[in-house]
């Protein structure tokens, strides 16, 4: 029961498909390529200050979407893990009710 008296449900299912939605969030936010225009443009002015700073940019953006991916992956398992942990849960208890002379 949670504090408001309202009885906790979940559905595995939900979880799991909310795992599959974030990895797919991570495919899309890695095939992104957000740092190629800055890569692009630090080629066109090699020389310049501002290619450097398109560079810096471009590793920058490169990692930050690397981050942001991983995190989305992270959280697809920790999903998984929350499903897979309400299902032993559930049959654990469905054992030991059917397993108490007193429940048959």
């Amino acid at each position: 029961m949670s504090g408001g008296g309202e009885e906790l449900r979940v559905d595995p299912g939900v979880l799991r498909g909310a795992a599959g939605d974030f990895r797919g969030a991570a495919s899309d936010i890695a095939g992104l390529g957000v740092d190629v225009p800055l890569g692009d443009a630090a080629a066109g002015m090699p020389s310049l200050a501002t290619g450097t700073a398109c560079r810096s940019a471009q590793t920058s953006m490169a990692d930050q979407m690397k981050a942001a991916a991983d995190d989305s992956r992270e959280f697809a398992g920790s999903l998984d893990t929350a499903a897979a942990g309400y299902e032993t849960t559930d049959r654990a208890a469905e054992h030991n009710i059917r397993s108490n002379p007193l429940a048959n």
